[in-house]
């Protein structure tokens, strides 16, 4: 199983980094909902193991978050120091774009959160955030004026 989780993997890499590579074909979407399934089945396996349901989760964050947290911060420090150098900025543009706009707001704040938890990223996806506004749910994340979903760190494409 692990062969196969490896392959969806690359699969998505190679979805992201637009590569036109046959043997990975299936799609970037395709390949996350596949990799989902194979999970989620996988955990139900794993689950029994242990002999608290928190020693489960215990587990899954030990991890999950180290290996994300040190993505974020390569991330962040070649963000920084390409942006310092060439004044590109990266992954980081939309986020610094958003603080430069509005400072700590509620919108700021809930992606910052997100950006270092990992916790309710795609809940981005469905609002909007505005100061006259405040949250509100968007139908169409793809046309939203001010959606929240660009101003996380691993975003694509960024807002323009």
């Amino acid at each position: 199983m692990g062969i196969l989780r490896l392959y969806l993997a690359l699969c998505v890499v190679a979805a992201h980094s637009n590569a036109e590579m046959p043997i990975f074909e299936i799609g970037g979407r395709t390949a996350v909902q596949i990799f989902y399934l194979i999970s989620g089945f996988y955990m139900a396996l794993v689950l029994p193991q242990y002999k608290k349901v928190s020693e489960f989760y215990a587990s899954r964050l030990l991890r999950i978050f180290p290996t994300y947290w040190l993505i974020l911060i390569i991330v962040f420090v070649s963000s920084l120091a390409i942006g310092n150098v060439t004044g590109n900025w990266l992954s980081l543009s939309s986020t610094l774009e958003r603080l430069k706009e509005d400072g700590l707001s509620a919108g700021s704040i809930l992606c910052i959160t997100t950006n270092l938890t990992l916790f309710a990223q795609d809940f981005l996806f469905f609002l909007n955030h505005s100061f006259d506004s405040g949250f509100s749910f968007t139908s169409n994340f793809s046309t939203s004026n001010q959606p929240l979903h660009g101003y996380l760190i691993s975003a694509w494409p960024k807002r323009g």
